[in-house]
């Protein structure tokens, strides 16, 4: 039942908005035909005026929004790797060849992140929390659990409509110029590649460091 009501309020929910536009037109109408036509002419483009603010309102108030989840993807997005896997061999001789990749992990949360054990070295730890105005981040990281430090980084951002953060009742959940599952790629994908290997490929060889699986 309930998954139905919220399949109808996100079809039916641009359209929200647009109720209380149409009780006050309606309202003004009845008032402007008891009235002298003059009276009546100014009612009307005077109605037609606030309509007509009322609905670049909905839009303009929004660009704070827009410009903020810009920002937030240019500066703060993106997959930032700390050390490569090279590197981290170098750095431990020998480890690498005894880890076994562990499939199935049990995922484990400690109340802010989510840790999967990716093999007996490193695990992917990730979270997603709301910053403000209907924006929600996601950080994933891969973590050598022995030392604690992060080898790679990723974030992300998304607004809107498969916003999981926003309640179905939030008319900003229904504004679909609002809607945007992640940061856009075009033209950005140095920030999400490395050396042509993104966050996801670095994890997955990572894992399978020994090429073992338990």
């Amino acid at each position: 039942m309930f998954d139905a009501l919220l399949l109808v309020l996100l079809l039916l929910g641009p359209l929200i908005w647009l109720i209380p536009c149409f009780f006050a037109f309606l309202v003004t109408l009845i008032f402007s035909l008891s009235m002298a036509p003059s009276a009546r002419r100014l009612k009307v483009r005077l109605l037609s005026a606030l309509l007509g603010i009322a609905l670049l309102a909905v839009l303009f108030w929004d660009l704070p929004v827009l410009w903020e989840y810009e920002k937030l993807c240019e500066n703060d997005a993106g997959f930032i790797q700390y050390q490569t896997i090279e590197g981290w061999k170098a750095e431990n001789p020998g480890i690498a060849e005894t880890l076994v990749s562990i499939e199935n992990a049990k995922f484990k949360n400690d109340g802010s992140y989510t840790h999967v054990p990716l093999n007996q070295r490193f695990e992917w730890v990730f979270s997603n929390w709301d910053v403000g105005r209907g924006i929600r981040k996601r950080e994933d990281r891969i973590v050598d659990v022995q030392s604690g430090a992060i080898l790679a980084r990723y974030v992300d951002f998304s607004s809107g409509m498969k916003n999981t953060g926003i309640s179905p009742f939030n008319v900003r959940l229904y504004k679909v110029w609002l809607t945007s599952e992640s940061c856009p790629r075009d033209g950005n994908k140095d920030r999400w590649l490395i050396n042509g290997d993104s966050f996801r490929g670095f994890k997955n060889t990572l894992k399978k460091i020994n090429g073992v699986i338990e």
